[in-house]
């Protein structure tokens, strides 16, 4: 991985962190609920998958096609995933 690559998945990696820990304490000790909140939820999962998603893909790069086929079936239950929070925010029925 190149250094801006890095830089890159290590910024996401933090906002994730960022965003999950103020999600956390506005939904656990204040009890908030609302769309904004929902939509922080969206972004914290999205950069989390990239924080997650490049650094895991580096490790079975060079794996038995097995953990390469299990990569990519996570990958598309998580961004899948992701897809039916943003519907669900904007009243999108499926």
């Amino acid at each position: 991985m190149t250094a801006r690559n890095q830089k890159f998945v290590s910024v996401c990696s933090f906002i994730a962190l960022l965003i999950g820990a103020v999600l956390l304490l506005l939904v656990t000790i204040c009890k908030l609920e609302g769309n904004i909140l929902e939509w922080l939820k969206i972004v914290k999962d999205f950069t989390l998958l990239i924080g997650i998603g490049v650094p895991a893909f580096g490790l079975i790069r060079n794996a038995h096609p097995f953990w390469k086929v299990l990569y990519w079936v996570l990958m598309a239950i998580y961004i899948f995933c992701i897809a039916w929070q943003v519907f669900t925010v904007l009243g999108i029925k499926l």
